[in-house]
């Protein structure tokens, strides 16, 4: 069939121009006459419009596809089965998508910027989730076939060699389909595709995107036996740690290794980008006789040993919490010398009433802490200098630039572990932590952890060597942390590390995380 501008297709499609030309088939746009939509068409090849296998293989691309239905996949709208016989080919109406193929932008941009590239794989990843949990692998991950929007958006096309689960191959045994430069090594050993294998691919991509060239590359052969043999080169150090984690991790050459949770990836692409913006972002200007709306600040009933009954009295909890290191985030605006002195005369009013409650019999028992006189001592927060990421063997790579959100202060933020598959980290280590240093040795009385994720377990070490923590006496434990976690060690020590040893469920995936850390002598 000769295809040119006007061609009618169904008494409905009329085509206007040709948009790319692939290895099955052509790509038109065409007008939609009973809807008045444009649409891509795109055709079968003639030379293989005779030929079952890609008839059988062009229909599959319409059912696969078409049982999709998300906003980072081409949606499929027709299917025609065309003739046989010489005459019509097989054509499938899909969604036209005004965009360039990343494989464009990586050629003319490349190296891309950390957040162009989280956003890219968030949104892969999370149409990847969608065909998985409809049974359906990819089997083709590639720039090419992932269109980008000008509204940002990424498109996953091209599902022409996928294969749903449970379905028959529609190609001879032996056939290896794919691209040798984002093909899996379980398929280049000549194992069927899985969801592990698209992830791979994708691991691939983003290792393009912020390198500019594939992990292998070479003759086509040359790069399969790289696949199946070789360990990947490293991710540049120039991307964020995170970034680093998970495109490594995509790449593991055990697919039982790699992270196959699209949504959990998602989620991870989608909060690293939402914390750059409001990291970022600026406050509006406010005139200068504008009204000062203070909103109250969070309660915690101020607990103190010999004081009696107390749970009445109520303070802020800014006036317990240390102050922000100096190289944290700034996520609030500063508060005014008045209310930071209305606040410590509170303090002061509390302490008091707790000392008169002491002295009145309000207790029947002395402070464990009290000085002479039977007097309890007040509480002073201590500041915590800096907080790091730890894993058991060596450093970790857990979210560092995310460690000083666990000590701003602010239990809106948070320092979190990477999304594993499983509760257990998905076999990968045996826990992951972080330490928090205060500079010197303090006899703490009173910690309050904020745990970002609550049901966790976790287990608080506290020493002077940080190389030693997890061989330190316990100062606390939990197989399911509350998500305020109160502790009274009366330990002395610099470092104290908050490690945990099962995840909890949290964004689709299993994760741990610290939002703020209160300490008290």
């Amino acid at each position: 069939m000769t295809l040119a501008p006007s061609t009618l297709l169904g008494d409905r499609y009329a085509l206007v121009d040709r948009l790319a030309v692939g290895g099955m088939g052509e790509v038109w746009c065409a007008d939609d006459s009973v809807l008045g939509r444009a649409v891509a068409i795109k055709i079968l090849r003639d030379e293989f419009a005779g030929d079952p296998t890609f008839r059988q293989r062009f229909r599959a691309e319409a059912q696969n596809a078409a049982c999709l239905v998300h906003p980072n996949v081409a949606q499929v709208f027709d299917f025609n089965e065309g003739d046989e016989s010489p005459g019509t080919p097989p054509w499938l109406v899909m969604e036209l998508i005004r965009g360039e193929p990343l494989s464009e932008l990586i050629a003319r941009e490349a190296p891309l910027p950390p957040d162009r590239v989280w956003s890219i794989i968030g949104q892969t990843a999370s149409a990847l989730a969608a065909a998985h949990a409809a049974g359906v692998v990819h089997r083709d991950i590639k720039p090419a076939n992932m269109l980008l929007c000008s509204d940002g958006r990424v498109k996953v096309t091209d599902f022409g060699i996928a294969r749903a689960a449970g379905s028959s191959s529609v190609t001879s045994t032996g056939v290896m389909l794919g691209t040798p430069h984002y093909l899996s090594p379980e398929q280049v050993a000549g194992q069927s595709a899985s969801p592990a294998s698209d992830f791979y691919a994708l691991g691939v991509v983003a290792f393009e995107c912020l390198t500019g060239n594939r992990p292998f590359d070479g003759e086509p052969m040359a790069v399969l036996v790289a696949q199946r043999d070789q360990p990947p080169p490293p991710v540049p150090q120039t991307a964020p740690p995170a970034l680093r984690e998970l495109v490594t991790a995509l790449l593991d050459k055990d697919p039982d290794r790699r992270p196959t949770d699209g949504a959990a990836i998602a989620a991870q692409a989608e909060r690293m980008l939402g914390q750059h913006t409001e990291v970022t972002a600026a406050y509006p200007a406010e005139p200068a006789d504008a009204p000062v709306a203070v909103k109250a600040p969070p309660t915690s009933v101020l607990s103190v040993p010999g004081a009696g009954p107390v749970e009445s009295l109520v303070v802020p909890e800014s006036a317990i919490a240390p102050e922000p290191v100096a190289d944290a985030p700034q996520r609030r605006r500063s508060v005014p010398s008045w209310l930071i002195a209305a606040a410590a005369a509170a303090v002061c009013f509390v302490a008091a009433g707790i000392v008169a409650l002491t002295q009145t019999g309000g207790s029947s028992k002395p402070s464990a802490h009290a000085a002479g006189g039977g007097k309890s001592a007040p509480l002073t927060a201590v500041k915590v200098a800096s907080a790091q990421p730890f894993a058991a063997g060596g450093a970790s790579t857990d979210h560092a630039e995310e460690a000083p959100l666990a000590i701003d202060g602010d239990s809106s933020t948070a320092w979190y572990t990477q999304h594993y598959a499983t509760s257990s980290f998905g076999q990968l280590r045996s826990g992951s932590g972080l330490v928090l240093d205060l500079g010197t040795a303090v006899d703490v009385k009173r910690l309050v952890l904020r745990l970002a994720v609550p049901g966790t377990a976790a287990t608080v070490y506290a020493g002077n060597d940080p190389g030693s923590l997890l061989s330190a006496k316990p100062v606390g434990s939990s197989g399911s942390a509350p998500s305020t976690w109160v502790l009274r060690p009366g330990v002395t020590a610099r470092y104290w590390l908050v490690w945990f040893t099962r995840l909890a469920p949290s964004d689709g995936a299993f994760r741990a995380g610290v939002a703020d850390a209160a300490f008290a002598r």
